[in-house]
């Protein structure tokens, strides 16, 4: 476990963050299964949803609902990585879709700078997975953004891949209440 030295994050003259979010592929699974408030259904897919977008909101920014994205197959066997497509996009080779969010710590709250430190250090980006065409939830990433700490470098840079975990199939009912446990880098 790497070790973070918030202080000299909090201390850092670079107070402007740009952090830029892309999605570039999407992996699906042979099967997906969802749960009603009945019973567990399972629904098996002999083929990815045609598209996806994606919803969450990023520290203290609007919630961010991101525009539909074409899955384009880079093989035919199940399982293979898609490469996200946006609807403008012609070719493969075109820029994946960025979201782009500029925090600026010396404009807030004067603990703000520590504040974000410690968002990035402790906090996971809790990403929802929709399919566009069904509107139905496929499942919830988690994110770590630690690596997104600078820690006295003029930049920072973190490519990842992280699982899509269905919430229903996880969900306890007791009493009539029902609730998720999600862990990080569960």
């Amino acid at each position: 476990n790497v070790v973070v030295d918030l202080e000299l994050e909090a201390r850092d003259p670079l107070s402007l963050h740009e952090i830029n979010i892309q999605f570039a592929g999407f992996r699906p699974g042979s099967k997906t299964i969802t749960a009603s408030s009945s019973n567990a259904v399972e629904l098996f897919h002999d083929r990815p949803p045609h598209a996806v977008y994606f919803s969450y909101q990023f520290y203290s920014c609007q919630p961010t609902r991101t525009e539909v994205m074409r899955l384009l197959p880079n093989g035919r066997e199940p399982g293979q990585l898609c490469v996200l497509a946006r609807d403008e996009a012609g070719a493969r080779n075109e820029v994946p879709l960025a979201l782009r969010y500029m925090i600026d710590c010396s404009t807030s709250s004067p603990t703000e700078p520590i504040d974000f430190a410690e968002y990035l250090a402790h906090c996971a980006l809790y990403v929802d997975v929709w399919d566009a065409d069904s509107l139905v939830l496929l499942g919830t990433c988690g994110v770590p953004l630690r690596a997104l700490l600078r820690q006295g470098r003029t930049t920072s840079k973190q490519t990842i891949e992280c699982d899509i975990i269905n919430a229903d199939l996880n969900a306890q009912s007791h009493g009539g209440v029902t609730s998720n446990i999600i862990a990080e880098n569960g």
